[in-house]
């Protein structure tokens, strides 16, 4: 059938190049950009498929790097079946909420973990001081 011809076109799986010898696949249309990729990784790899260390990372392709500027600009369906598209750890700490990979997600379960720990009842309210006349220290004047 023409339509599961054209199906099979709609995507692709583009190879990764992740530990120098193990590739990992992120499917893949003609519209999406290494940004889109960067973002698909992080929601479906494994954190160890990512830099060891935990930290930043950026495209490679034929021994050029991509900024993440760029990426946005990049068309991914472009890579398929050229030169190796490999991800390459910075050394840098990842920044706690961006697409820097499984350290990225560990930091969000960290502050779930920690805002789930405090209890409504642990957090007291005072009122505010009194400055005479019943009204309180940050009130708008009248």
């Amino acid at each position: 059938h023409l339509s599961n011809i054209m199906a099979s076109e709609a995507t692709r799986d583009l190879p990764v190049l992740y530990d120098s010898s193990e590739y990992g696949f992120v499917e893949i249309s003609p519209a999406d950009t290494l940004a889109d990729v960067r973002h698909q990784m992080v929601e479906d790899w494994d954190d160890d498929m990512f830099p060891r260390d935990g930290s930043e990372w950026f495209f490679r392709v034929g021994g050029r790097r991509y900024t993440k500027k760029q990426e946005g600009r990049r068309r991914a369906w472009d890579l398929i079946g050229g030169e190796a598209v490999e991800i390459v750890g910075t050394g840098r700490p990842a920044a706690p909420f961006s697409a820097g990979g499984g350290a990225c997600q560990r930091a969000r379960a960290d502050v779930v973990t920690s805002a789930a720990l405090v209890s409504p009842a642990a957090v007291s309210v005072s009122p505010p001081p009194d400055l005479g006349g019943g009204r309180a220290a940050f009130a708008d004047p009248v």
